[in-house]
């Protein structure tokens, strides 16, 4: 399916996830639905940035319709608001915020 969205092509796909000792031996990978939100208008996919979500996304939703109708409507989600998506930061980086240093004596 590929379809145009608010100046976002939005385009799903199967591949098999097959790594190289799967291939060597002749053998595939599960196949699974992907789906790649890219900027119809130029831009080098940060700005405006691109996207891609495997089909494990659409278990934290609640939409209907097959696989990959659930699959677009998580792309459209993400381009009308991108912060739903946004990690949580870590601990690290929480630290680096706070004014961690390598010496616990140091204020």
């Amino acid at each position: 399916m590929r379809i145009e969205y608010k100046g976002y092509r939005i385009h799903t796909w199967i591949d098999d996830d097959t790594n190289h000792a799967q291939m060597l031996k002749g053998k595939k990978g599960p196949e699974r639905l992907y789906v790649d939100i890219d900027p119809i208008d130029g831009g080098d996919g940060r700005q405006p940035s691109s996207k891609r979500f495997m089909s494990d996304i659409v278990k934290k939703y609640q939409f209907s319709g097959t696989e990959t109708e659930q699959l677009v409507q998580v792309a459209k989600l993400w381009v009308d608001d991108p912060g739903q998506f946004a990690s949580p930061p870590s601990a690290i980086a929480s630290s680096f915020k706070s004014g961690w240093r390598s010496d616990p004596t140091q204020k």
